[in-house]
């Protein structure tokens, strides 16, 4: 596990800093992933991700998977959010469409764009 753990994972630096400078201007970022126990703690814990930012909603922990509308409705549940202040940032188009069924915001990951710039995309 753990060399599946360390060979699999990639950080980048950049969306690490867009967490940052997000936080900063009072935004609250939840990693919502589709994880096993045992490797959501491996990247809160390990790769410190939990430095940046506020929490983690993973798919093992909630017993539901995304895109699954039960794993957005968790989320909230979690979060303490209603729907409408949920944004989902995905590499996975499904899962975006699924968010967005669950009255959240949502947009597919571009790597071209700075998170930043994605999410003042989604708030225009």
């Amino acid at each position: 596990m753990q060399y599946w753990f360390k060979n699999d994972a990639r950080l980048d630096e950049s969306v690490l800093a867009d967490c940052v400078a997000l936080r900063d201007r009072g935004l609250k970022i939840v990693l919502a992933t589709n994880q096993e126990h045992q490797r959501a703690n491996y990247i809160m814990s390990t790769l410190k991700l939990a430095d940046y930012v506020d929490g983690i909603v993973y798919s093992a922990e909630i017993g539901v998977a995304k895109p699954d509308p039960a794993f957005f409705t968790a989320a909230m549940t979690k979060t303490q959010q209603p729907a409408h202040e949920h944004i989902l940032i995905d590499d996975t188009l499904e899962n975006v469409k699924a968010a967005i069924a669950a009255k959240w915001s949502g947009r597919v990951w571009d790597s071209r764009k700075n998170l930043s710039d994605i999410l003042d995309d989604v708030r225009a």
